[in-house]
């Protein structure tokens, strides 16, 4: 509600200018957050699961015992059986799972719905 509600009235407030600015302003106005999530994805963590996936398991624990409160606050108990879960599970995917991208065109089912996702993200970029 509130970003419907500050984008017209900064749309309505630069129509009166008569110069680019007219829709220069509102792009650059939609380029401050983009800028401050670029400068704030470096202070996350990378994902316990995906550091696990790429055999890094001591950082992976290790994150996931900060995402828990740290190791003060953490129940340790419950780390552990989450960062097995999480393993059991990433070996699971391993031996039963194709990720390959051949996969998405493979079958005509798998090639509709890729195709299909493919779509909607496109009609989503250019109607807004």
């Amino acid at each position: 509600m509130s970003r419907f509600f500050f984008a017209n009235w900064i749309g309505y407030g630069c129509q009166f200018l008569k110069n680019d600015g007219q829709c220069r302003i509102p792009l650059a106005i939609q380029i401050l957050p983009a800028v401050f999530l670029l400068g704030g994805m470096s202070l996350l963590p990378y994902s316990p699961r995906w550091l696990a996936t790429k055999g890094r398991l001591e950082e992976a624990k290790t994150t996931l015992l900060r995402l828990h409160g740290g190791v003060a606050n953490a129940n340790t108990a419950t780390v552990e059986a989450e960062f097995s879960e999480m393993l059991a599970q990433i070996e699971w995917e391993r031996e039963n799972l194709s990720t390959s991208f051949k996969e998405l065109f493979a079958t005509k089912a798998s090639r509709h719905r890729t195709l299909c996702g493919m779509l909607v993200q496109a009609m989503c970029q250019w109607t807004g």
